[in-house]
């Protein structure tokens, strides 16, 4: 994230619009993205869906 540079979660939300608290919960795995949640966040990190939730866990 830092080459993007975002340094926190607080970073990520102003970029991708979602709130930290659903991204807090999304990296710490105890919630899914939601479908229109994925593409802001992809957006933001400039990175594919795939990648995104291979990432979280979320697919093999």
């Amino acid at each position: 994230m830092f080459a993007l540079e975002i340094e926190s979660l607080e970073d990520l939300a102003q970029r991708s619009g979602l709130d930290r608290g659903t991204l807090y919960r999304y990296f710490n795995r105890q919630q899914a993205p939601g479908a229109r949640n994925i593409q802001p966040l992809c957006l933001a990190l400039e990175v594919e869906p795939e990648e995104l939730l291979r990432a979280l866990g979320y697919w093999r």
